[in-house]
């Protein structure tokens, strides 16, 4: 240690100024030169970021711009792209490759050449990522970088390959060292100078261009401004300045060209989104058939109807399909096959009133429905049949009601109709003693009373398919005094006891339509009546229980007669199902439809229990009423809204 601490001595100049200059100076040039290390590093890393982001970005861009040629085999196109594609700054390898690696289209150039295109030995492929996703990265040289970007249209098409050379980061280096090796030097050389009088200054305009040029990469083009001190100190700011201000222009330079990758993207994308938007809302499916008879194009309704998948589709001959349609056929033995489909327009059977006859296909699985099919062929060489698939099980249902309809009404309304013309014929056949007579009138008179609810039970259940609700006005009301009046004005059959309210204390209001509410009693007395022959008919008055939209109050009908069978009992309230199958119980079938129907739209539940030979108890649930008026008009709202739901679920008859 004083060996070294002599030899120090002696090369150190003796004077404590010079001393001071050279340590300061040999100090300054150690930090400028450090600084200089680290402004390289982080220079070269965020030049670096940036070529590995403009890669990635042309690659993008390729790969956007090839999905239509390679879609439709335009190899041409691709060679095209590549051309100009190799024209960018720096690019020494660009290519396209399909999904297995095998060259579409091959274009390279040296440095300051000019491209030419290569083509690759038939067969050789190259090796692909091992996801589809976009990928950057070094070759071992160092010299350039390279990109990869994945061409994805649905499935992956292929693969854009791009190698850039990163040459111009070792010139950026130089030049950065360089640049400062002279700052350092001329840093130095100023400050040992000034040392005497002006190192205040010196250090202070220093240190503001040593924080500026560490803000470099944070700062959008600002200036240091004037800097105190020497000359030096001074164009050390103007280079900071200059520098500051090409930073700034390149960041921006970069962010514009990112913004039109960008927008070009968008365009694509939505370009791709709309064509997409149109096939997926068409509720009708469509198919094309290619020129060796595999399905090319499926759109989403055709697999949301079919239940296939894209795998089991697209690609797949017509036999398989045909296959598929056999297997989830309700008649498979019925089948026509898929060939039978295909036929021009103008040979399609012309049903009443001019219109086409379509031909109809009805399917079990993934659910029972009906389909219209129709083929048609095609003369484009890319496409050579299409298939039209409709569903018309909607309408077909709403055919087999109307039919169901009118056959049950012509057949209860015969019945009663048949025993009235009997009763006209006798009476104007024959002369009958007064006791006679009055019973065949009272005969018919019956059987016409018999006919008269019938049409009224059609006529309520038509309007209420119709209106849904509308026509209801709901009002608060104790539900005791509503029970009460429909038992006081129910009529109940000759020798019968009149039916009983229990637990009618009870204080609940509730938010309903009252004619509809005593329509529902009444329909349900006159089936407990009718199902019971002998017996008490009870009403109970149910509490208060919680629902999924609000607190409900409730009551019960029960009765002791014929019960039914749970499977009867699960059929109850289909339209015209008649639990009693001997005919020996009048009615229509609609009593406890428009029962379930009214109790639907006024936000209510119903619920059923019943056993064989000891009688039926049904219990309604009604929303409770609200507490003041606001609450009432939501109350309002919301049935208005349950109508509007239960609408779109049951079509009008």
């Amino acid at each position: 240690m004083s060996g070294l601490r002599a030899l120090a001595t002696r090369l150190l100049p003796q004077r404590l100024g010079r001393r001071l200059q050279l340590l300061v100076s040999l100090g300054l040039g150690l930090t400028v030169s450090l600084f200089g290390a680290w402004t390289i590093h982080e220079q070269s890393a965020l030049a670096l970021s940036s070529i590995e982001t403009e890669a990635s970005a042309l690659a993008r861009n390729i790969a956007l711009s090839s999905e239509n040629p390679i879609l439709t085999d335009q190899l041409d196109v691709i060679e095209t792209l590549l051309i100009r594609a190799a024209d960018f700054p720096q690019l020494l390898d660009v290519r396209i490759t399909d999904a297995q690696g095998e060259s579409l289209g091959h274009v390279a150039r040296s440095l300051g050449g000019t491209p030419r295109v290569l083509f690759d030995p038939p067969g050789s492929r190259i090796v692909l990522p091992p996801r589809a996703s976009p990928l950057s990265n070094h070759d071992g040289s160092g010299n350039r970088v390279v990109a990869w970007h994945p061409i994805v249209a649905g499935t992956l098409l292929g693969w854009v390959r791009l190698e850039r050379s990163t040459q111009a980061l070792g010139a950026l280096r130089n030049r950065i060292w360089f640049g400062t090796i002279v700052a350092g030097l001329l840093a130095a050389a100023s400050s040992a100078a000034l040392l005497g009088w002006l190192l205040r200054s010196s250090v202070r305009s220093i240190g503001r261009s040593k924080d500026f040029a560490v803000g470099l990469a944070r700062i959008d083009g600002q200036q240091i401004g004037s800097l105190e001190g020497s000359i030096e100190t001074r164009e050390l700011g103007i280079a900071l300045n200059q520098a500051s201000t090409r930073l700034f222009e390149q960041r921006r330079a970069i962010d514009a060209g990112m913004a039109t990758l960008q927008l070009q993207e968008a365009v694509l994308a939505d370009a791709n989104e709309q064509l997409s938007t149109i096939f997926a809302l068409s509720p009708d499916a469509l198919l094309s058939f290619d020129s060796a008879g595999r399905v090319r194009f499926a759109n989403e309704a055709f697999f949301r109807i079919s239940g296939l998948g894209a795998p089991a589709v697209i690609g797949q001959p017509a036999a398989a399909l045909d296959a598929e349609f056999r297997a989830r056929c309700a008649d498979p033995q019925a089948y026509p096959g898929l060939e039978s489909f295909f036929a021009a327009t103008d040979t399609l059977k012309s049903g009443p009133e001019g219109r086409f006859v379509r031909p109809r296909l009805t399917l079990s699985r993934p659910r029972l429905q009906v389909l219209e099919v129709v083929g048609l062929l095609s003369h484009s060489p890319s496409v050579s049949r299409l298939l039209y698939v409709r569903d018309v099980t909607h309408e077909s249902e709403v055919d087999r009601m109307k039919s169901e309809f009118l056959t049950t009404a012509a057949h209860e309304l015969r019945t009663p109709m048949t025993t009235i013309n009997g009763c006209i014929e006798l009476l104007q056949a024959r002369e009958f003693d007064s006791a006679r007579r009055k019973e065949l009138l009272g005969m018919a008179n019956r059987q016409s009373q018999l006919m008269v609810t019938i049409i009224d039970q059609l006529l309520d259940y038509a309007r209420i398919e119709a209106r849904r609700g509308a026509d209801f006005v709901t009002e608060r009301l104790r539900l005791a005094d509503l029970l009460a009046q429909a038992l006081s004005d129910f009529v109940p059959p000759a020798g019968r006891l009149a039916p009983e309210l229990l637990d009618a204390d009870g204080a609940g209001w509730v938010q309903v339509d009252r004619g509809k509410t005593l329509q529902v009693v009444r329909n349900l007395l006159s089936n407990a009546y009718k199902y019971s022959t002998s017996g008490a008919v009870q009403v109970h008055l149910l509490a208060r229980r919680s629902g999924a939209a609000g607190d409900l109050l409730g009551f019960q009908v029960s009765d002791h007669g014929i019960g039914m069978t749970p499977e009867q009992l699960a059929r109850v309230c289909e339209r015209f199902y008649r639990a009693d199958a001997s005919g020996h119980v009048p009615g229509t079938g609609l009593g406890m439809s428009i029962v379930q129907e009214l109790v639907s739209l006024m936000g209510g539940t119903l619920e059923l229990a019943s056993v064989p030979d000891q009688g039926t108890t049904v219990t309604v649930w009604l929303p409770c009423a609200p507490t003041d008026s606001r609450a009432i008009s939501g109350s309002q709202t919301v049935i208005e809204q349950q109508a509007g739901e239960h609408r779109e679920t049951h079509p009008v008859v």
